[in-house]
C-alpha cells in the first residue's frame, strides 16, 4: 500500500514535469509562398521521440502579397524549411529558413512584390520572388529591397515610376543576379 502511494505521488510529479520539459517549439517557413508555421512537439524528455505535435500556420506580409497577386496557386504543396526552435534540452536550434522567414516578415518586401506585380506583371515579379524565397540568396536581396521600398506603397503608376527612377541603380545591380 505504501509503495503504491509513493508511485502515485511520483507519477503525479514526473508526468507533468515530463510534459513541460519535453516540449520542442519551432518555426518554419514555406519557400514557395512565404507562409509561416509554428510547431510544438511533445517529446519524451531528452529524446527525439515525439508522441504528440500541434502545428499552426500564419500569413506573413509577403505570403499575403503573394496570395493577393495570385503568384502561387492557393492549393500548392508547402515546402517547409526549418527556421529556428528550442526546448527539450536544446537551447537554440537555427536553420537556414530563418533568413527566408525574416524576409517574409518585412512589410517593405511585400510592398515591393505587390508594386512589381501591379505595374510590371506577374512574370516580372517571379524571378524576384524566387530569389527572395531562396535561403541561399535572400540575404543578398532582402536588405536592399526592404531599405528602398516606399513605406506607403505605390498607389499609382507615377509613384512607382518615380521610386524605380530613384532606386534604379540598386535594383539594376540586384536584377543582374536574378535567376533566369
Amino acid at each position: 500500500m505504501r509503495h503504491r502511494r509513493t508511485l502515485i505521488i511520483l507519477g503525479c510529479v514526473l508526468i507533468p514535469a515530463a510534459v513541460y520539459f519535453g516540449q520542442f517549439e519551432s518555426t518554419s517557413v514555406c519557400t514557395t509562398c512565404g507562409e509561416a508555421q509554428s510547431t510544438r512537439e511533445f517529446q519524451i524528455p531528452f529524446t527525439r521521440f515525439t508522441y504528440f505535435a500541434t502545428r499552426s500556420r500564419s500569413a506573413t506580409p509577403l505570403s499575403a502579397a503573394i496570395n493577393r497577386a495570385g503568384l502561387v496557386p492557393a492549393t500548392h504543396s508547402h515546402q517547409w524549411l526549418f527556421a529556428n526552435g528550442g526546448g527539450n534540452g536544446i537551447m537554440c536550434a537555427l536553420g537556414s529558413g530563418r533568413h527566408v522567414r525574416d524576409t517574409a516578415n518585412f512589410p517593405a518586401v511585400a510592398t515591393f512584390v505587390t508594386a512589381t506585380v501591379t505595374y510590371r506583371g506577374q512574370s516580372a515579379a517571379q524571378p524576384w520572388l524566387a530569389a527572395l524565397l531562396d535561403p541561399n540568396r535572400t540575404s543578398d536581396f532582402s536588405p536592399a529591397i526592404s531599405s528602398t521600398a516606399p513605406l506607403g506603397g505605390c498607389p499609382t503608376q507615377a509613384v512607382y515610376d518615380r521610386w524605380r527612377r530613384d532606386v534604379g541603380e540598386v535594383l539594376d545591380v540586384l536584377a543582374q543576379a536574378l535567376p533566369p
